[in-house]
């Protein structure tokens, strides 16, 4: 035991088993313990709250409560404590269900000697003492990450800003260049950048630093794609079929890129402005799912055009085209266009088993 005395609570109703517990404390050996005694639950909490006791002897049958209502009852008022369970039955259910709720240790007192008691309150104080070391150092890594989360964050909102600032410019600038054929090349350029832009306004504003969700995202993205080639929104309709499927931000800027050039192609080609000025009317559908390959599967399906006879993706020459190939292949998916009453692209990024976990276990 420790050289200095421990400052002990002994809750206890019953006169002889009171001074039979003194007893053995005392046989332990000399100045082991000061011991106070309460008759009580009522007056044992009341003592608890005056001062620091390094152990509380706890009697189950007192006169307020009986069984482990005694103990529930003590926990309920204080939690801090170190508790001993002290009791005349031995029940191991019992004393299996106290230390369940909270209790250290669990002594019938018939077989109760200086040598169990001690080895009791020795082992009780220093389960609670590294139970609170372990929650102290938790409590002290949950602020470390919470201050690494608000960095993060701050990151992910200056990167966004910063991106913001790219697209105003180059806005700017294509307001500037009278070449159609530039002029078009700015604002697929800016159109990237936003989808960017998007990803890293989704992540600060999300809980979970690690992940997007692609609904929300893709509904943001394609209403802004929407807003810049579509002349009669009341002709392209947009359905959005997404459940409730996470990306890693690892892969989120690439799918961003290749989401963007899909649903960009599907209305400046599917639905190419006539010689009046004016749109067919149509239909672009996207879906994203989880198959039960692991993957996450994206279709943009529009009821345009469709494609050109003999189209072959490796061997388109158009940056867009480019990089949706190149993306892909970052990816490590697979991407396949048809022809189905217009032109259907699906696109089938597989998940490692890392991300899987990670999709698994968050909020996100």
């Amino acid at each position: 035991m420790n050289s200095k005395p421990l400052n002990l609570l002994l809750i206890e109703d019953d006169d002889d088993h009171a001074f039979l517990i003194q007893e053995t404390i005392q046989q332990i050996g000399p100045n082991v313990a000061q011991v106070q005694r309460a008759m009580s639950l009522t007056e044992g909490l009341a003592k608890c709250k005056q001062q620091d006791y390094n152990i509380v002897l706890l009697d189950l049958g007192l006169p307020e409560s009986t069984g482990l209502d005694t103990l529930k009852n003590f926990f309920l008022e204080d939690n801090t404590k170190t508790v001993v369970v002290l009791t005349s039955q031995t029940d191991l259910e019992i004393g299996a269900k106290a230390i369940n709720m909270g209790a250290e240790d669990y002594l019938p007192k018939d077989a109760l000697t200086p040598t169990i008691l001690s080895r009791s309150i020795r082992y009780a104080i220093e389960r609670s003492m590294h139970r609170k070391d372990v929650a102290e150092k938790q409590k002290l890594l949950q602020g470390s990450l919470k201050e690494k989360e608000a960095l993060l964050k701050e990151v992910y909102h200056r990167v966004k800003n910063n991106m913001q600032v790219i697209s105003s410019l180059l806005k700017l600038q294509s307001h500037a260049v009278q070449d159609k054929g530039l002029k078009t090349l700015f604002d697929e350029t800016r159109a990237r950048v936003a989808a960017m832009s998007l990803v890293h306004e989704r992540l600060y504003q999300s809980e979970s630093l690690s992940r997007i969700e692609l609904g929300k995202y893709t509904e943001t993205l394609a209403n802004s794609i929407f807003q810049n080639y579509v002349i009669d929104t009341g002709k392209i309709e947009l359905e959005l079929n997404a459940g409730e499927v996470y990306l890693p931000i690892d892969k989120a800027v690439p799918f961003g890129l290749i989401l963007n050039e899909l649903i960009s192609n599907a209305l400046k080609h599917g639905f190419p402005t006539d010689s009046t000025g004016g749109q067919k009317k149509g239909k672009v559908m996207i879906s994203i799912s989880m198959n039960s390959r692991s993957e996450i599967e994206l279709i943009v399906h529009d009821s345009g055009a469709g494609l050109p006879a003999n189209f072959a993706l490796e061997k388109t020459t158009s940056m867009g085209m480019d990089l949706i190939r190149v993306l892909t292949q970052q990816l490590h998916g697979q991407i396949e266009y048809t022809s189905d009453a217009g032109t259907r692209v699906t696109l089938h990024i597989p998940l490692s088993e890392t991300a899987l976990h990670l999709i698994d276990d968050i909020p996100i």
